[in-house]
């Protein structure tokens, strides 16, 4: 049974490798196609990638030190521009590469979850041809990394729950780690891996191991970044943006759609209580919205449902 399946999973490697391809290629015209000028957030992380790269002290040209997640600039902007230098094509190229990775993962992710040869091509055929993600790779933008980092979670995740080893839930730690560099909100990707130790056959004391494992691993790679941040601005976050964007959501402005800090009641005041500090100013705007939404439940439940849909 085993070579049986074997056999059948090389048989999908000339064809996954086409369909791969074929969005390698989608992606390159994107590239070719697509004019696009840096813009916004993208700003932020190229300058955040390049201050790595020159070896000074990390900010995103704003005066912040920690407002954007780190991930992104340093996996990814900070290599292409240390070794090609400020150079937008070499970074986008990596962001191809990536778009790759996301196809193959897409495959092993569906062959994990026990899909037929069909449905784990199909995975893997979905999101190499899912235009938005052929375009995305022209963006300096950090879901161009987060996405191959959620699916490689998703399957640690389940070879965690199939084979509970001590290598898988040190793997599976290791994404959280670069997870919760590159896009803390993925991080609630967590009650998936325990519901793989939960839901997993074994005794108590095992599944005890296998989380303090996991723990240790997302710590190795996210501590010596929050430990900065401590140094640094006098937190020890991950990101200061927190409060920053549950305001923006939340404000007797809001829409449920984006709405800039400009289009705000803090609109006017925001330089200033920005000058106080990133931690300061995050917290000053999330107790903030947090006081709106106690006094205007209707409209926080309204504006919650019009952002799910």
């Amino acid at each position: 049974m085993r070579e049986w399946i074997a056999r059948e999973v090389r048989g999908d490697y000339p064809w996954l490798l086409l369909i791969i391809c074929i969005g390698v290629g989608l992606r390159i015209a994107a590239l070719a196609l697509f004019g696009h000028v840096p813009e916004s957030d993208e700003l932020a992380y190229k300058t955040m990638g390049l201050s790595i790269a020159e070896g000074v002290r990390i900010t995103d040209g704003m005066g912040n030190h920690a407002m954007y997640n780190v991930g992104y600039p340093l996996f990814i902007l900070a290599p292409a521009f240390f070794f090609f230098g400020d150079n937008l094509f070499a970074v986008r190229l990596l962001n191809v590469f990536l778009g790759a990775v996301a196809v193959f993962l897409s495959y092993l992710v569906a062959k994990e979850a026990g899909a037929g040869k069909l449905g784990r091509l199909a995975a893997a055929a979905i999101w190499a041809l899912y235009l938005p993600s052929c375009v995305y790779g022209v963006y300096l933008l950090k879901e161009n990394l987060m996405i191959p980092l959620v699916l490689g979670v998703i399957w640690c995740a389940l070879r965690l729950a199939r084979q509970p080893s001590g290598w898988n839930a040190l793997g599976c730690g290791l994404l959280f780690g670069l997870l919760a560099l590159t896009g803390n909100a993925a991080l609630s990707l967590v009650l998936v891996a325990a519901l793989a130790l939960a839901f997993t056959p074994m005794a108590m004391h095992r599944r005890m191991i296998l989380a303090v494992l996991m723990l240790c691993g997302a710590l190795m790679i996210s501590a010596p970044w929050m430990i900065r941040n401590m140094h640094v601005i006098g937190s020890p976050v991950l990101n200061t943006n927190g409060g920053f964007n549950l305001y923006l959501g939340n404000n007797p402005a809001a829409t449920g759609m984006f709405v800039s800090i400009s289009q705000t009641p803090r609109g006017s005041t925001w330089k200033a209580l920005r000058d106080k500090g990133e931690v300061q100013a995050s917290e000053i705007l999330k107790q903030e919205a947090v006081d709106w939404i106690k006094n205007n439940p209707a409209d926080f439940v309204g504006l919650t449902l019009k952002k799910a849909m």
